[in-house]
């Protein structure tokens, strides 16, 4: 993870002049007729720096709209000798009503409401179940939900953005995430995150409100008292992220995400693209290598391959196993790969979308689950494994691998298919992990087994 202050000077917000050039999305995507607004903050100005925007035109539109802080962001200045963290709360609490007032401007717009959870800042990480809970209670069915983005290397931001995303999947609700701190420690040319975003245009209303709300916050961009503990949090500069006429989103559809439409998605896919992630590429042959130069037994008798594509690692396992079952959602796929493993006769290769149908292999001593856990919901991810834990024997080894970037339109994250498999018990015997991707071989536990 990158590290960074904001004492940092960090990067020039000119630098992002291409990412508020791409092309925009409408309100209309965001709030068709009828939807209501959800916004979470981890922190008081959260709100106004990333959605504010978004928030005052969805009020001054007619869309019921709900911001929920999750603290009241009393760690702003640990170290004050000035004000207690009791006493920043209830500043920075008050400074977040007057601008929810300020964001909803004319009297005849819809009430903003604000909820706040009054959680500790900088562990919100450990409230996971209390923000859920929270959000399963103010959303709809046509709710449409915004949150801090999932790689904005806060862990407060981080935190809250993938408990959202979570509900998001789980009620097939827009999700869309906002960054923050990322545009003052990223850079366009050393990540590329920012290629998977889309620009929210602001009307003159809108961007008015926006920085009048900004304003609202001055124990944010002023300083406190003349002690250096009590300096300024926000720059000048860094506020200039936030004074375009865009406001800049990462966007999961509901329902594209999911292992129900897998089938439908990646047919499209391979039938346009052959080879759409290019596994012939410096990234894809090296990550083989280390994948494979993982396995911790030299030999394998019953593998099982999810997600097997046009079976380039297929090729690369069926030297190391006795017999091979590769599965995939896109028959086009299956198809091609059949072609280019036609001579290999260990190599046994099937349509199959997962979890909605199982793969037909028992006792398979090694199962490789290569960059397809964040196609499915979390749900179809628990289902997934369960099917895991049914199809493996006796010192079996679970290989699981995952790009560590978002992938636009879908609301789970590498992080997160590892984190679930970490939950279930599972145990890594290997680690690996690079700025891009992560890759562990779990044992795990096998019912009736001591």
């Amino acid at each position: 993870m990158t590290t960074f202050s904001h004492r940092d000077l960090g990067t020039d917000p000119k630098a992002w002049a291409r990412v508020r050039k791409q092309l925009p999305m409408s309100l209309t995507e965001i709030l068709p007729e009828g939807a209501d607004l959800v916004v979470l903050a981890a922190h008081p100005d959260d709100e106004v720096l990333g959605a504010g925007g978004l928030i005052a035109s969805a009020a001054e539109r007619g869309h019921a709209t709900t911001v929920m802080l999750c603290s009241d962001g009393e760690a702003s200045h640990p170290d004050s000798p000035t004000h207690t963290p009791n006493q920043l709360a209830s500043i920075r609490r008050a400074e977040f009503e007057r601008a929810l007032e300020t964001l909803r401007g004319d009297e005849d717009a819809v009430e903003i409401r604000g909820v706040a959870l009054g959680l500790p800042d900088g562990r919100l990480a450990s409230f996971k179940d209390t923000i859920e809970a929270a959000l399963d209670r103010v959303i709809t069915d046509r709710t449409t939900i915004v949150a801090p983005f999932r790689a904005d290397n806060h862990p407060d931001h981080e935190a809250v953005g993938k408990f959202a995303a979570a509900v998001a999947a789980q009620h097939e609700l827009l999700l869309l995430e906002y960054p923050i701190w990322y545009w003052h420690w990223a850079t366009p040319e050393s990540d590329t995150k920012w290629q998977t975003m889309l620009p929210l245009p602001l009307d003159d209303q809108a961007m008015s409100a926006k920085q009048a709300a900004i304003r609202a916050y001055p124990s944010q961009f002023e300083a406190l008292s003349p002690a250096i503990e009590d300096a300024a949090v926000l720059s000048e500069r860094f506020l200039e992220h936030f004074s375009f006429d865009v406001e800049v989103f990462r966007l999961s559809n509901p329902g594209l995400g999911s292992g129900a439409r897998a089938e439908e998605t990646f047919d499209a896919l391979f039938k346009t693209v052959p080879e759409p992630w290019d596994f012939n590429d410096d990234y894809e042959r090296r990550k083989r290598a280390i994948l494979l130069a993982s396995l911790p037994k030299a030999r394998y008798q019953n593998a099982l391959e999810l997600g097997s594509a046009t079976g380039a690692l297929t090729a690369e396992l069926a030297e190391r196993c006795d017999r091979v079952v590769g599965v995939d959602a896109s028959e086009t796929a299956v198809r091609d790969a059949r072609k280019r493993l036609a001579g290999l006769e260990n190599v046994k290769l099937v349509p199959c979308v997962i979890p909605r149908e199982s793969p037909d292999v028992r006792a398979a001593d090694l199962v490789v689950m290569s960059e397809i856990g964040y196609f499915l919901t979390r749900n179809e991810l628990e289902e997934t494994f369960a099917q895991i834990e049914a199809t493996i024997g006796p010192d079996s080894d679970v290989l699981l691998c995952h790009w560590l970037h978002p992938i636009n339109g879908w609301s789970l994250m590498g992080e997160d298919v590892h984190e679930a498999a970490h939950a279930r018990g599972w145990k890594p015997r290997v680690t690996h992990r690079e700025p891009d991707f992560l890759l562990e071989i779990f044992s795990v536990p096998v019912e009736g087994q001591s």
